[in-house]
């Protein structure tokens, strides 16, 4: 079970932390939480201040794994250092990353957390449906997911759902599966969502094979537009 805390400016205070982690505990209707993590280095607050705060409740008991979302590499070090010197691991750094959002391989938040041993959990993994199948130019997402994927990923979308389908046909998958596989094989654990037992067992069977390391260059280079210099 993991859960997150959002640090708005009127959520600043150490008792504000405290509050929010008993009361996830307790709607949870457990004692501790397997994985707690910091969803965003946000003001007034240096983002130290909140990395204390998990290691505080890690040392009290009440988280067994510490973890930080949307942290950049080097704040990801830092916050590996600070638990480092009270003798907690730094478990994972949760951040947007998709074959249609590959900028984490060229800011180096992949490259910090394979050198630190962090765990990638990878948000967003099907890129709001994108990668589904479900959507193109002629058939767009809803407002307001078309704003945010307005432009080259819509037209780069046809192409590169044949080819997932193309790839996925060879091992009995969906593009959903095969989108899921190349992040799997990033050493990336992917978290899409789900609306229904369906969408939830189609994902799980990304688990159960392998791309070829053929068809995940294949992948790789029909997406390179999305790989930032």
């Amino acid at each position: 079970v993991a859960t997150k805390f959002f640090p708005y400016p009127w959520r600043w205070q150490h008792h504000s932390f405290q509050s929010a982690l008993k009361g996830s505990l307790k709607r949870l209707g457990t004692q501790s939480v397997d994985l707690y993590q910091i969803h965003f280095p946000l003001r007034p607050r240096n983002f130290k201040y909140w990395v204390d705060a998990l290691a505080d409740a890690a040392e009290d008991g009440l988280i067994k794994a510490v973890g930080v979302s949307n942290f950049t590499s080097e704040q990801t070090k830092r916050t590996h250092e600070i638990l480092l010197d009270r003798g907690i691991q730094l478990a994972s750094n949760q951040i947007g990353y998709s074959l249609l959002n590959r900028s984490p391989e060229s800011n180096g938040v992949l490259e910090a957390c394979r050198e630190l041993g962090v765990s990638v959990i990878s948000y967003g993994p099907l890129a709001e449906g994108l990668l589904t199948g479900k959507y193109g130019p002629r058939r767009p997402p809803p407002l307001p997911r078309r704003w945010r994927w307005a432009g080259r990923r819509l037209k780069v979308l046809p192409p590169l759902i044949s080819l997932m389908k193309d790839i996925g046909s060879g091992h009995k998958s969906t593009p959903s599966q095969v989108a899921l596989n190349w992040l799997i094989k990033r050493d990336t654990l992917p978290i899409p969502g789900v609306k229904s037992a369906l969408q939830a067992a189609d994902n799980a069977a990304a688990m159960h094979w392998d791309l070829t390391e053929s068809e995940f260059d294949a992948l790789n280079r029909a997406t390179i537009d999305f790989l930032p210099d």
